[in-house]
């Protein structure tokens, strides 16, 4: 079943590297309707995605389908079927961000405004740096959302790192001269 969760979800947000095809969805009555924003999540340098809520008539079988599902309610302890508002209020926040960039042009991506950022030719320590601890989040089982602050740690954490790094690397260098 659903849990019933009323109007604390903003958006299910659906990320996928391939898009619609808009011709079969339309032989299926389920329309596309593009969703224009200024947020800069999901907006890729030289990469353009696509954003679309799917509209389908209360009238379609699937719609029916939605009707059957189980909500549950916790406070009382009850089940009962999804409402039509609730249905309409899903679709709502339904967003689908198609034709994302895939893994490895992702990391490219990254590794290249990585490198913008801390100023190098050559970023990729920083970019898998930075994809780990992305990663290590994703993976927390009970995770927020990754506010701008941490997101900004997570940076200067990588500046710190490549600072370390480049004293190691002159001490060794210091060390192995004195050697000869």
């Amino acid at each position: 079943g659903i849990l019933s969760r009323k109007d604390d979800i903003q958006d299910c947000i659906i990320c996928t590297n391939i898009g619609f095809n808009s011709d079969n969805l339309l032989k299926k009555e389920i329309q596309l309707i593009t969703v224009n924003t200024d947020d800069e999540m999901f907006k890729f340098r030289r990469h353009p995605v696509a954003r679309y809520k799917i509209e389908i008539d209360p009238g379609h079988a699937f719609w029916g389908k939605l009707r059957q599902v189980n909500v549950e309610e916790p406070a009382k302890k009850l089940k009962r079927n999804a409402t039509d508002n609730e249905i309409n209020g899903f679709f709502d926040k339904l967003v689908f961000v198609v034709n994302t960039p895939n893994e490895v042009h992702l990391g490219n991506l990254l590794t290249e405004e990585v490198g913008e950022y801390y100023e190098l030719n050559k970023a990729d320590f920083q970019s898998d740096f930075i994809l780990r601890n992305m990663l290590d989040w994703f993976k927390l089982k009970k995770s927020e959302f990754l506010t701008s602050k941490q997101g900004q740690q997570i940076l200067q954490q990588g500046k710190q790192k490549l600072a370390s790094l480049r004293m190691t690397s002159v001490s060794i260098n210091y060390q192995t001269k004195l050697q000869e």
